[in-house]
Order: C-alpha cells, then sequence, then structure tokens
C-alpha cells in the first residue's frame, strides 16, 4: 500500500494545482500543493520517500501546467533534499512547527522556480511581485498544512512498514 500512497498522493496533488486550485486564489497567490506535499512527506517519512514526491508530483505538475517541462521537478528537488537533510532524532515535528516549514519550503520552492524559469529564458514579473508572491504562497501553503500535515502523517502511520516478524 505504501508504494500506491507513494504515487497517488503526488499525483493527486499535481493534478488539484493545475486545475482546481487554480481557482481558490487570494489575490494573486495560490497555495504550492505540490511543495506542501512533498515537504510534508519529507518531514515525516525521511527524504527517500520526500524526494520521490518532489520528482512524481513536480513532473506531472509540469506536464499538465504551462510551466517549462521538468522546471517543477528542478525546483523542488532540492528544496525537498534541505528538509530531509534535518537532525531526525527527535522525531516528526508537532503541527505548527511542521506547518511553518511547509510554507517556507513552498515559499523557497517558488524562488528556486523563478530562477529555473530565468535561466530557461521565461520571462517574470518584476521582482518585488516575485518576492511578494512567493511569501504569499509559503504563507498560504503554511496556512493549509495546519490541515494536510495530520492527515499524512495519520497516513504514514497507517500505511508504515512494521516488522516481517515480531517475538511474542
Amino acid at each position: 500500500m505504501r508504494i500506491g500512497v507513494g504515487i497517488v498522493i503526488p499525483l493527486a496533488a499535481a493534478v488539484l494545482q493545475v486545475t482546481a486550485l487554480r481557482y481558490l486564489v487570494a489575490g494573486e497567490v495560490t497555495p504550492d500543493l505540490v511543495a506542501l506535499v512533498a515537504v510534508a512527506w519529507t518531514l515525516i517519512a525521511g527524504p527517500g520517500e520526500g524526494i520521490w514526491w518532489a520528482f512524481a508530483g513536480g513532473l506531472v505538475a509540469d506536464l499538465l501546467g504551462g510551466s517549462a517541462l521538468g522546471a517543477t521537478t528542478v525546483a523542488l528537488l532540492p528544496v525537498t533534499l534541505a528538509f530531509g537533510l534535518r537532525d531526525r532524532s527527535a522525531g516528526e515535528p508537532a503541527v505548527l512547527p511542521a506547518a511553518a516549514l511547509i510554507g517556507l519550503g513552498a515559499a523557497a520552492h517558488q524562488a528556486v522556480l523563478a530562477v529555473v524559469l530565468l535561466a530557461v529564458g521565461r520571462a517574470l514579473p518584476p521582482f518585488g511581485l516575485m518576492v511578494g508572491l512567493a511569501l504569499g504562497a509559503g504563507i498560504y501553503t503554511g496556512t493549509l498544512a495546519l490541515v494536510m500535515y495530520p492527515v499524512l502523517r495519520l497516513l504514514h502511520r497507517r500505511t508504515a512498514r512494521g516488522p516481517a516478524f515480531e517475538w511474542k
């Protein structure tokens, strides 16, 4: 079941991001659902699974959206990896710190995405607007994470692999 979750959730996040979430705007700011699930899963399950979620979700978002092919993936992978490098000895973060980290990850993803798009020759809005949109996406995504992070954490616990054999 864990493989199915690792395919369905990032793909669903990408599809929702390029379809339904385009209409959930606050001003010009939209949430970054692909970054939300990738960074959240990295905080919950570690960098190996989080990187997969970033790759799968980013690639589907690029295929369905109007961005340069691979730009979302290339921008999201280092952000996800950076959150995966944190000290995991304390376990999963609580909901509020996790939502703040996820919001930070979404803002970082938008900033790196702007650099990637600039590198491939895409025209971008003025710098001040880009910064505002990245910060807005971080706040919006962090707010959504207050609801989504506990759901993903519960999903991880339900699908976690147990030991193959245990003594009773």
